[in-house]
């Protein structure tokens, strides 16, 4: 069974990195974390934390305050007014969604707030120009690691940034980043929020946490009950509101015809992965050959892409995948309505289509809650069957005056929770949950079934889009070094 490998997998590489631990060599030893990690993250292993991994990396962190810092670093003077606020990213990606909520958090705050950002390990990533933009803009700044510094390195060097400039520090991490947790691994210092960017993962970090941010109550549950977080709070995803584009001319550029029905759908392609009956590219393309002016424009999937060749071809020229895509103005602009992707929902897309007035059709039923968007006022409930996903689908497909009656409700009641002071005025509400200082430890609280049926699920799909190669390019790179 896969989800068991996984479980074996991990379990190596947890006593391999607890093997050059107990032999102080600690580089080693993070360098395994940082693989076991890896292991949790892309093959799922049945369970979100591991109290083993936490408690071991905590002990690491213990008086590293005491330790010294070679690493030579430089922001703007801390004031004594205001709050200073510190995000902490692995990598910044000009596309990823985790990026776009540290660059999205920052245009949110209050005029007497700074915001700075350290980059564990950028490397080779291209730093967009528009997250550096939002920190210089509060008057913070920005810090990237050399590669050349080890973890335990980074981990120091964060430390007494975060000791010398912090009020708080935010965390955006990569699920298997221990560097963190290494950091932040004994009391004191400012208090460390964590962004739950990767619900659905496994991640390192949980006894860290003085606060984790959920978007949703799925997420929140979780994080309590199976990451033994000690405090959580549900934050809306903060958004900017949008300027709708023309569509005609839209629908110009991307050589569509002009009376055309457009639909959209933005994901990552392993969010489209078959899984029983959800099989989004097959059910589209029987869509499409009942309607002769109807498209699909598939943002993430290319057409080099196994798993969408029949319904590509099938489709008779009607479904149109374009691959990632920086800017995305045009396939918004162009939409009529936008299909959310199944059986894995792609939120932020989601939600941004809302902005532009798009309406939404969720998909069937998810596999899960943690899965797929809330129902927002204007949008139909998730359908049971496949049958009555196509109904709804075929009903917005013939009726402009439903899409543009319920594309306006949805677009005010995501603009009242995700744009603006409503946003502001709910995080102000969860920093009073803070701690006056950082503190460490989990609260293991009587959990659900160890494993549900999503864990195993979830650990199938990972494996049928071969996400283990994240892993074998990660084992290579700790090889080569």
């Amino acid at each position: 069974m896969v989800i068991q490998n996984n479980h074996y997998r991990f379990e190596r590489f947890l006593r391999r990195f607890q093997l050059y631990l107990n032999e102080n060599k600690i580089d080693t030893a993070l360098e395994w974390a940082w693989l076991t990690g890896a292991s949790g993250w892309h093959c799922h292993p049945g369970f979100f934390t591991s109290i083993e991994l936490e408690s071991s990396l905590v002990s690491i962190g213990a008086n590293i305050h005491k330790r010294k810092n070679a690493f030579q670093w430089n922001l703007k003077h801390k004031n004594t007014d205001g709050v200073h606020w510190l995000h902490v990213l692995t990598s910044a990606y000009k596309t990823g969604g985790h990026t776009r909520l540290a660059e999205r958090w920052m245009l949110h705050c209050k005029e007497d707030e700074r915001h700075s950002i350290v980059l564990i390990d950028q490397e080779a990533n291209h730093l967009p120009d528009w997250l550096i933009h939002a920190a210089r803009g509060t008057g913070g700044d920005y810090i990237e690691f050399p590669s050349k510094m080890s973890k335990f390195e980074k981990a120091i060097a964060l430390k007494e940034i975060s000791d010398n400039w912090a009020d708080i520090v935010v965390l955006h991490a990569h699920p298997d980043d221990p560097v963190p947790s290494v950091a932040y691994g004994e009391s004191g210092g400012p208090p460390v929020i964590c962004c739950n960017h990767a619900a659905q993962n496994f991640w390192i970090g949980s006894s860290i946490t003085d606060l984790v941010i959920d978007g949703r109550l799925p997420e929140y549950t979780d994080s309590l009950y199976r990451r033994h977080i000690r405090n959580a709070a549900m934050i809306p995803m903060p958004l900017q509101a949008k300027t709708v584009p023309n569509k005609l001319e839209c629908k110009r550029r991307l050589g569509l015809p002009e009376l055309s029905t457009v639909m959209l759908t933005i994901g990552d392609p392993y969010k489209f992965t078959p899984y029983k009956h959800y099989h989004f590219p097959n059910v589209l393309a029987d869509v499409l050959n009942r309607y002769s002016n109807t498209y699909l424009i598939a943002v993430g999937p290319d057409v080099n892409d196994v798993l969408w060749r029949e319904a590509i071809t099938s489709s008779n020229g009607k479904m149109i995948l374009v691959g990632r895509q920086n800017d995305l103005t045009d396939y918004y602009g162009s939409a009529d309505l936008y299909l959310e992707s199944f059986p894995f929902g792609s939120f932020t897309a989601s939600l941004d289509a809302c902005l532009y007035g798009i309406p939404i059709v969720l998909g069937p039923k998810p596999l899960n809650p943690i899965l797929s968007l809330n129902r927002y006022d204007g949008m139909e409930d998730h359908p049971e069957t496949i049958i009555q996903y196509i109904e709804i689908l075929e009903k917005f497909i013939i009726n402009p005056v439903l899409r543009q009656e319920r594309g306006e409700i949805q677009k005010r009641h995501v603009s009242e929770q995700h744009v603006g002071l409503d946003w502001r005025s709910k995080m102000d509400e969860a920093i009073l949950l803070l701690p006056q200082r950082h503190e460490v430890g989990l609260m293991v609280r009587e959990s659900p079934s160890a494993c549900e049926d999503f864990d195993s699920a979830w650990a199938e799909l990972q494996a049928e889009q071969n996400y283990g190669m994240h892993l074998m390019h990660k084992m290579h790179s700790f090889l080569r070094r």
